[in-house]
């Protein structure tokens, strides 16, 4: 099958974006190697023409000069991103008798290719050095490096993060030193809160050191007394770890500003009309979050406003009663129209994206179905594949959701190479299935074969061969349906990825028998064992088990409202600060939108199970083992 390789630009914004910084130095950042950095026209001139010079010289040294001076050139080539002429030259450098360091240094370069073309096994099949070979001072720090990515973008963060601790004592500027552990935070901070605690049982190391006192930022983000008690233990478990003076006093410092909320709040909501129980859901999961708050000293007051009469009714009311942060509307049209108030004199944090361009004081919140497909679709290009098909309902949802889904496929080079559209009222999806997967062809070759040579032909219906992934974008009634429909049309081990629409946010073995193999991305609330012991989850259920059912994800967007009103600030003026929610780990971006980085689920005998990283480094459903034994 055609590999379509991403683009360098691709794979440079691609990875940016999902660990959240870069940095400047050789060793450390994912795309920021020498030749990875952007070279100007007239530098690029000169590396090329240095490479051609190695290469002259080359010709008229021996070995292991030859090799040395190609591996040189080489090196400027990659420098020059001129990818395609240093892998050919790399093919044809035999290393077979010189210094295994000479050896070392080609795979070196053969995985840094690799991971420019987002080829994370090739990558680290290159970057294994025998256990028994000497591995030359020099070289370190690049192993760890490249490794390091490679283990990235195989979306092994444990391990990523590994490489990291190992490349820390080879770095000797501090500022490049700071930069590693700020890696390290961000890719551990891609681990499930069960891959976290499972540190705490082990011997004490560095890494383990780094995933507790992750954990402990997770469970006490808003609980500063109690995170204090728990670093207390902690740096007594470590006493000389990094962490100590880095992470700790800005830790405590997010934790007491965000624990500390003094003014009055507004809450707008929809309480009465047709979106009433929507309202109702994020209400009730605010309060929650307000009265469990009150432990902690946030003790602000909340008024709450209906929005029925309209958002700039009910914004100029709050307002009116001294209101000093605003959270809501919930519906795109409301806040459309408290951002045409113009000047807002306190801070509003809508409960939707309806803004490309928002005013100052306007800070956008929700539940986006489009970061959910720019998500699935960033982790499938990430996970190698790169020829899609896609399965979406008729409508105005699918049509938006579709073209978010191509646009950001195609953009880091991704093909769609077919999409098919269903009714989502019918039960009988064959069609639309048979056309996605081209097993009409194949039965249209069987009975042309069958009417030449007159008589019965074995057969056996075969899919199209072309396409590495399929999308569904499908509600749970369709998915139930859709996911057997593909299996009985020879679907066969094409992955299936959605988003969370597909799931509806509480386990149902029975129902959900047939869903086995979807992988899809969800928030921490609905997902994960730690949910069922979460005190905010439990109370919730008690007090409203119909609606929880029904709206889960709904009562978890008004807990994070709340937690988020303080930690506003904290996220406007610390770039890159991630605070840990229900509905995600959320950040703000340069528009003001708080965006959600999603967990990803499989579902394993009807049941969603969080994705934890297999030893190959292929996702495997948490528990799956277990239960196959």
């Amino acid at each position: 099958m055609k590999r379509h390789h991403l683009t360098r630009l691709g794979i440079l914004t691609l990875t940016a974006l999902l660990i959240g910084c870069s940095t400047t130095s050789r060793y450390l950042g994912y795309g920021d190697s020498p030749s990875r950095t952007p070279v100007q026209v007239e530098d690029r001139s000169k590396t090329l023409d240095g490479a051609q010079q190695w290469l002259v010289l080359s010709a008229r040294s021996p070995t292991p000069l030859r090799q040395e001076y190609q591996l040189n050139a080489a090196e400027l080539l990659l420098r020059a991103n001129n990818h395609d002429d240093a892998k050919t030259l790399l093919s044809i450098i035999d290393t077979s008798s010189v210094d295994y360091s000479l050896q070392l240094r080609k795979s070196l370069l053969q995985g840094e290719i690799a991971i420019f073309e987002m080829d994370a096994r090739s990558a680290l099949r290159w970057l294994q050095p025998p256990e028994d070979y000497p591995i030359a001072d020099e070289l370190r720090p690049q192993l760890h490096s490249l490794r390091g990515q490679a283990f990235y973008l195989s979306s092994r963060w444990q391990q990523s993060a590994a490489e990291r601790v190992a490349l820390e004592p080879l770095l000797l500027d501090p500022l490049d030193v700071n930069d590693n552990h700020q890696i390290i935070w961000l890719t551990l901070s891609l681990l499930s809160d069960e891959a976290l605690s499972a540190a705490a049982d082990e011997l004490p190391s560095m890494l383990n050191g780094w995933m507790e006192l992750l954990a402990i930022s997770r469970a006490y983000r808003f609980q500063a007394s109690q995170m204090e008690s728990a670093l207390a233990n902690w740096q007594a478990r470590y006493p000389t770890h990094p962490g100590m003076q880095q992470r700790i006093p800005d830790m405590l410092a997010q934790a007491r500003e965000v624990s500390r909320l003094d003014g009055p709040l507004a809450l707008l909501l929809p309480l009465s009309g047709k979106h009433a129980a929507a309202g109702h859901a994020i209400r009730d999961g605010f309060l929650a979050a307000h009265y469990a708050g009150k432990d902690e000293g946030r003790n602000g007051e909340v008024r709450i406003y209906d929005t029925i009469g309209g958002a700039e009714q009910a914004y100029n009311a709050a307002l009116r009663d001294g209101a000093q942060l605003v959270i809501g509307p919930l519906r795109k049209q409301a806040v459309t129209d408290i951002a045409s108030i113009g000047s807002l004199q306190v801070p509003v944090l809508a409960l939707n994206h309806a803004l490309s361009d928002t005013p100052r004081n306007l800070y956008q919140f929700g539940l986006s179905p489009e970061d959910e497909i720019v998500q699935i679709a960033d982790q499938a290009l990430m996970d190698g594949y790169s020829s899609a098909i896609a399965l979406v309902p008729n409508g105005a949802w699918g049509d938006r959701l579709l073209q978010t889904l191509q646009n950001r496929w195609e953009q880091f080079g991704g093909e769609m190479l077919e999409v098919q559209r269903y009714t989502s009222s019918g039960s009988d999806f064959s069609a639309p299935i048979r056309a996605l997967l081209d097993t009409d062809a194949s039965q249209s070759r069987k009975r042309a074969l069958t009417r030449i040579i007159g008589g019965k032909v074995k057969f056996e219906p075969r899919r199209r061969q072309d396409a590495d992934i399929i999308f569904m974008l499908a509600f749970p009634r369709q998915a139930r349906l859709i996911r057997p429909q593909l299996k009985f049309h020879y679907l066969g081990k094409i992955p299936i990825y959605a988003t969370s629409h597909v799931y509806t946010g509480h386990p149902d073995k029975a129902k959900d028998r047939d869903m086995d193999g979807i992988l899809f991305c969800d928030m921490p609330w609905t997902l994960g064992k730690s949910q069922q012991h979460n005190p905010l989850r439990q109370q919730l259920q008690t007090l409203w088990p119909k609606q929880m059912k029904r709206s889960a994800r709904l009562y978890a967007l008004g807990i994070d409202a709340y937690n988020l009103a303080p930690a506003l600030n904290v996220l406007a003026n610390r770039p890159g600060t991630r605070v840990e929610g229900e509905s995600g780990t959320l950040y703000l971006d340069e528009q003001h939108n708080i965006r959600r980085i999603l967990r990803w689920a499989s579902f394993v005998r009807g049941e969603p199970r969080p994705l934890v990283q297999a030893a190959a480094g292929v996702k495997t459903p948490s528990g799956a083992q277990a239960d196959e034994q």
